[in-house]
């Protein structure tokens, strides 16, 4: 909480005049143009349970300590136990509203940080139960839920599954490698094909129980907004992801000093360089497919 309010100060101690304040203060109707154009009718939900409007200061203070509590839950995903590491992992999760550019608006804030608390629930249940129909109800409807808040969420979405299924296959990996600890998975990688196929299953029928929803409730055409892209789009988008990923890590990171610009670049270099060392004793499969998964990142991020 104490970086976001670092970082977000002045959200939070001073009035940003913009030509979207005193609209985002006033009491919106439901449903709203959101569910009317756009589909995003748990927003609206959302919106109306806070009264269908806020104190945009208020809002920022709730939307942050929430945020605080999606890095926590993002880094029991990932394992992660210690104080320092959890620290760390939430602290990305903390400044990716600045990346996206999540906190705009002020009627936004606070429906935008619980979709991502939706994403990570539903992520969270399909890592800590066993696949049974009752799980995969609750995890779907979450995403799905996650989804209807803000559409562009199918790439925090696919990131979190990606990263599920990452670290579910490093301990399938670790389990092969000691088949006499019992302690977790037996290590047969059909079991991980199942999980894969399982995690999959369950994203598409959220995205396709959301694109449903829409049909059903779309009245409006927001035009470019709500653009879908084809089969085609999404292939040169997920190529493009690539040389778009190395020029924001080299050139365009114009907010270092020019001779340290290829410095996120390294660190990258360097974070898949220690993966592969600590995994090495593994073995193969683990390590291709993990390192598979993780290069499969910047694609995902790029579909929404």
């Amino acid at each position: 909480m104490a970086i976001q309010i670092v970082v977000y100060s002045y959200f939070f101690t001073m009035p940003i005049l913009t030509d979207h304040s005193f609209p985002n203060m006033w009491v919106q109707p439901f449903p709203s143009h959101r569910t009317r154009e756009e589909g995003r009718w748990f927003q609206d939900v959302i919106m109306l349970a806070q009264g269908g409007s806020g104190v945009p200061s208020l809002q920022m203070f709730a939307a942050t300590a929430l945020q605080a509590v999606n890095g926590i839950l993002f880094a029991r995903l990932l394992g992660i136990e210690r104080a320092f590491e959890t620290f760390l992992v939430a602290a990305v999760i903390c400044l990716q509203p600045a990346i996206l550019d999540t906190y705009c608006f002020s009627s936004d804030h606070l429906s935008f940080a619980f979709g991502d608390t939706l994403a990570l629930m539903g992520t969270l249940c399909l890592a800590r139960s066993r696949p049974n129909p009752l799980s995969a109800v609750v995890a779907g409807l979450c995403l799905m839920l996650s989804l209807a808040t803000y559409g562009p969420k199918i790439a925090f979405l696919g990131l979190l599954c990606v990263c599920h299924l990452a670290t579910s296959l490093a301990r399938y990996s670790a389990d092969a490698a000691n088949p006499a600890d019992t302690s977790g998975p037996t290590g047969d990688f059909r079991v991980a094909a199942k999980q894969i196929a399982y995690v999959v299953a369950v994203f598409a029928a959220a995205c396709l129980c959301f694109f449903a929803s829409t049909k059903l409730i779309l009245s409006h055409d927001a035009g470019m907004r709500v653009q879908l892209n084809s089969a085609s789009q999404m292939a040169q988008a997920a190529l493009a992801a690539y040389p778009r990923f190395i020029a924001l890590c080299t050139k365009e990171s114009d907010y270092l000093p020019v001779a340290l610009r290829a410095l996120p670049a390294v660190a990258v270099a360097m974070g898949c360089v220690a993966l592969v060392l600590d995994d090495r004793r593994e073995g193969p499969p683990g390590t291709e497919v993990v390192l598979l998964l993780v290069a499969k990142l910047q694609a995902v991020v790029r579909q929404a």
